[in-house]
């Protein structure tokens, strides 16, 4: 927050203000209303007694307020977070203050039906309600105050949290370009023409990749996979086998672009390549219930048989963009066995 803004400006939006449906929102509202009814009535009247005995009066008050405020501000938040803050306050404002005087009346007359006599004498209906307006007017300001700040704070979260994604994201794409060079570095001397394709190969796989920005659905990344093999396999030949399983790919999931790629690449570099006989990598992505499963697995020469979160640059960066996009509901998992390296990711559809 700039220094010295302690409230929002005329021409920002209030996008600022909270989701009030949600269940948090709700019961912030909730305390902060029973804790300031609370001390009021708990203080001593001008004759020197304490009101507690209206409190059971003052609750349904502030249940029917809180039902009629949050009911609107619900449905009516969309419209105000275009607005700019400070008429988004004035109308906030305006919905509070007219959902406490319509609960003050209905309060007011209930308590009178009911001859229960908590609220105030008979005939000073407008002094209950200027008094409960004028109270409420503070607390709503104390609450407006605390969701600017509180968003403030979120939107600095927010802008931190996507400046780090896009410096993980950016790592990724020259280590790619560096080794897709060095597939085609190795085909110029004895094999010019797929070279020259493995070029064109790479040309637009490039475009696809720069024009994808952060994050793509499944089945883009899925394309961006398929244009790298194919340049693997100018290099390779007969020495590396594909077999893909996708069929039940959730495509249009979103995830954080070029994510799949390097675990095909790390396959073929560390597994496949290193195979005098060369071998097969086996891409499966699959519908989980409410996950999507991507499985690669490749054959290595690699030691025993042993579990473990694997480790690396790529694979760290992986999991960090993974994270970010996905939150904890994604893993990445890697098993090594006797001749085969499994990888595993596990993303949230919904």
């Amino acid at each position: 927050m700039p220094p010295g803004r302690t409230f929002p400006g005329l021409h920002s939006r209030a996008d600022w203000l909270p989701e009030f449906c949600s269940a948090p929102v709700i019961f912030s509202l909730l305390a902060l209303a029973a804790a300031t009814l609370l001390i009021i009535q708990i203080a001593p009247s001008a004759s020197g007694e304490s009101s507690l005995g209206r409190v059971p009066v003052a609750l349904l008050f502030l249940f029917i307020f809180c039902f009629l405020v949050v009911t609107v501000l619900c449905q009516a938040r969309k419209r105000l977070i275009e607005l700019p803050s400070l008429l988004a306050v004035g109308a906030t404002y305006l919905i509070v203050l007219t959902g406490a005087a319509l609960g003050s009346a209905m309060t007011y007359w209930l308590d009178h039906a009911l001859d229960l006599n908590a609220t105030i004498e008979s005939g000073r209906l407008a002094q209950f309600i200027g008094r409960n307006l004028a109270v409420i007017a503070i607390v709503w300001g104390i609450a407006l105050r605390h969701f600017y700040v509180r968003g403030q704070w979120q939107q600095q979260v927010r802008a931190h949290a996507l400046a780090q994604f896009e410096a993980l994201q950016a790592r990724i794409r020259p280590h790619f370009l560096f080794n897709s060079m060095n597939t085609i570095a190795s085909l110029v001397r004895d094999r010019p023409d797929d070279a020259e394709r493995a070029i064109e190969d790479l040309s637009e796989l490039f475009r696809v990749a720069l024009r994808a920005g952060t994050t793509i659905t499944l089945g883009d990344e899925l394309a961006l996979v398929r244009r790298y093999l194919d340049i693997e396999k100018l290099r390779l030949g007969a020495r590396l086998e594909i077999q893909e399983e996708t069929s039940d790919a959730p495509l249009d999931l979103s995830v954080p672009a070029l994510m799949i790629q390097p675990l095909v690449e790390n396959a073929i570099l560390h597994g496949v390549q290193t195979l005098e006989a060369g071998g097969r990598v086996e891409l499966t992505i699959r519908r989980d219930g409410t996950a999507a499963v991507i499985e690669i697995r490749n054959p290595t020469i690699q030691a025993p048989s042993r579990r473990h979160r694997g480790s690396g640059t790529a694979l760290d960066n992986i999991r960090r963009r993974l994270a970010h996009h996905f939150g904890d509901a994604a893993r990445l998992e890697i098993e090594k066995g006797e001749g085969y390296h499994h990888v595993r990711l596990t993303l949230p559809i919904a």
